[in-house]
């Protein structure tokens, strides 16, 4: 049971880590939206912001993590 309370830790750290960049992403780009178009478009904010935070976080975890098993066995 130990395994599974450490990986529900680790999910719980992982979300706070990458809604924090997600939420920076919001704003920095509400902020460029109205001082470049005049407007904010909230649907285009939320699709950068997971595009800045979500996706890359999704690529490069899998190889980090293989990384870092294969380094813990040497």
């Amino acid at each position: 049971m130990r395994g599974l309370a450490q990986r529900a830790n680790l999910l719980h750290e992982g979300w706070k880590a990458v809604m924090k960049v997600f939420i920076m992403a919001v704003l920095i780009d509400g902020v460029y939206q109205y001082l470049e178009l005049g407007w904010f478009y909230p649907g285009e904010a939320l699709i950068t912001a997971f595009v800045l935070a979500f996706v890359p976080y999704l690529l490069i975890r899998g190889p980090i993590n293989r990384l870092a098993r294969m380094k813990g066995k040497v």
